[in-house]
């Protein structure tokens, strides 16, 4: 007999991280997490260049990827904003060609930070972090969720989505009471630009408790011998 499943996928949001002076405009479409719908949130996160960003830029809530509302929003903290223009990424271009970034470069400059809140504290949740610079291959980005670090090594301008090529995958996240998953992303190699392009954060929901046979059988016979 098959194992009942004790989860299921529920909601998904898409999130671009788009330069407020750039062309590419919001993604629509599938990129790494296997979501049906092509509803993305376009973030504006910025001019390219310019100060630092030292506060937190927080969206606004964002829309699930088949257009439902919800009350989830993403903020991001010290960083800059790239829009690698000239070199257009292979794969997602609107998507994966305009960043927000570290905003010191190369290695020891200070942690760029990234929220997702307002979350469910009761469910977990699998989050695609997507991270290439552009056209260029010098770039790899660390992110840093609880003590755990994955790294993006874009090797190159992938033109598909790979694992720890231009995205990773933290499984079975669990917000703080407050419904915040929270982390940090920085320059993994000297004289990098740590990329962020986006995120997708893919909603685990837990079923109800579903009576095992074993427990459906000494419940039969609990009645039995009452009867």
């Amino acid at each position: 007999m098959a194992a009942l499943s004790c989860v299921a996928s529920a909601a998904t949001i898409n999130v671009d991280f788009n330069s407020t002076d750039g062309s590419f405009g919001t993604y629509s479409g599938t990129a790494a997490a296997p979501d049906a719908g092509t509803t993305w949130n376009g973030f504006a996160i910025g001019p390219e260049a310019g100060a630092p960003l030292l506060g937190t830029t927080t969206s606004g809530p964002l829309a699930t990827s088949t257009g439902s509302p919800s009350t989830v929003t993403v903020s991001l903290g010290n960083f800059r904003v790239y829009e690698a223009d000239e070199r257009p990424a292979s794969v997602a271009s609107a998507l994966m060609t305009d960043f927000a970034y570290q905003q010191t470069l190369g290695i020891g400059g200070p942690d760029s930070t990234f929220a997702i809140n307002g979350l469910n504290p009761v469910f977990t949740y699998d989050l695609y972090l997507l991270s290439q610079n552009g056209g260029y291959g010098s770039t790899a980005t660390i992110f840093t969720i609880g003590g755990t670090s994955m790294t993006t090594s874009n090797d190159g301008n992938a033109g598909v989505f790979f694992q720890n090529l231009n995205y990773v995958l933290f499984q079975g996240l669990s917000p703080n009471g407050a419904g915040i998953i929270s982390g940090t992303f920085n320059d993994a190699r000297p004289n990098d630009n740590a990329a962020f392009n986006g995120l997708q954060i893919v909603e685990i929901v837990p079923e109800p408790a579903a009576l095992s046979l074993v427990g459906l059988t000494g419940l039969l016979m609990l009645r039995r011998r009452r009867s």
